[in-house]
């Protein structure tokens, strides 16, 4: 029994991890900063995808490998390789990376600890998903039964003009989130 406990023990040291987060939405001409948590990992591996702005025809399944395989047949946008600082302490570490040079679109950032995006055995992948765009949403509540929404500039909160907003619902079963479109709102 002790064996076993110490045998645990020694896993959960080893064990690798890899998590990544970033800014719903960033700002056109700027850097794009990812946060990476990581243990017992060398190197990070990635793929940036580049999405389509619409939300039709798209739908998300439950199904992580399924996910992963659909993400992984897409032609990258850009890809790379971050070697990581020596980190043989077994601790858990927090880094940041900047993405440059974004044009004005919706990003899937992929990483994984092996360049095959594998998750076989102990490796790690980890996805998040971004936005770069000049504009912001604002709600505006005049009563109770209706909204009202005004599109600003996101780095001045100047209200923008000639804008319209298209609203989107979710539908759902066990294996898959689709999203269509309701309606478009005026501003």
């Amino acid at each position: 029994r002790a064996a076993q406990i110490a045998q645990d023990r020694v896993d959960r040291i080893d064990t690798r991890q890899l998590s990544i987060s970033a800014e719903e939405v960033n700002l056109p001409d700027e850097s794009v900063l990812v946060q990476l948590n990581y243990r017992n990992i060398e190197a990070v591996y990635y793929r940036l995808l580049k999405l389509d702005f619409e939300l039709k025809d798209q739908e998300i399944n439950y199904d992580r490998a399924a996910q992963l395989s659909k993400y992984l047949a897409m032609r990258p946008y850009r890809a790379s390789t971050i070697n990581l600082a020596t980190n043989d302490d077994f601790q858990a570490h927090l880094s940041e990376f900047a993405l440059d040079d974004l044009p004005k679109g919706m990003y899937r950032l992929l990483v994984s600890d092996n360049a095959e995006f594998k998750t076989d055995n102990d490796q790690r992948v980890s996805w998040v998903v971004f936005s770069i765009s000049g504009m912001a949403t604002m709600e505006l509540e005049y009563d109770l039964d209706e909204k009202h929404y005004q599109i600003v500039d996101r780095e001045t909160g100047s209200p923008l003009s000639d804008v319209t907003i298209a609203q989107y619902g979710s539908e759902r079963d066990n294996e898959t989130l689709r999203y269509k479109k309701i309606q478009d709102l005026a501003p």
